[in-house]
């Protein structure tokens, strides 16, 4: 035996919701890493991580919501500042 079932969502409604963004941590955001961070600005950039905090300061500024790591190592264990 088999069931379907159709669900009707009025157009729209699910566009908002937090679920529907990726959560995303880059690690080196200098050159190539700040370009690939750009094409993925419209999700939710939920950690930077790079050792020049100076060069990377404006990427960081950019994201202020997001945490900020100085190393890999902390980043993978959520260890920031």
């Amino acid at each position: 035996m088999a069931a379907l079932s159709f669900h009707y969502m009025q157009a729209g409604c699910w566009q908002d919701a937090p679920s529907n963004k990726l959560n995303i941590a880059c690690v080196g955001i200098g050159g190539m890493g700040a370009a690939n961070l750009q094409a993925c600005k419209s999700e939710n950039i939920a950690a930077l991580c790079d050792v020049d905090s100076e060069y990377s300061a404006k990427i960081f500024a950019r994201y202020p919501e997001a945490k900020v790591y100085k190393d890999y190592a902390s980043c993978s264990k959520g260890k920031g500042h």
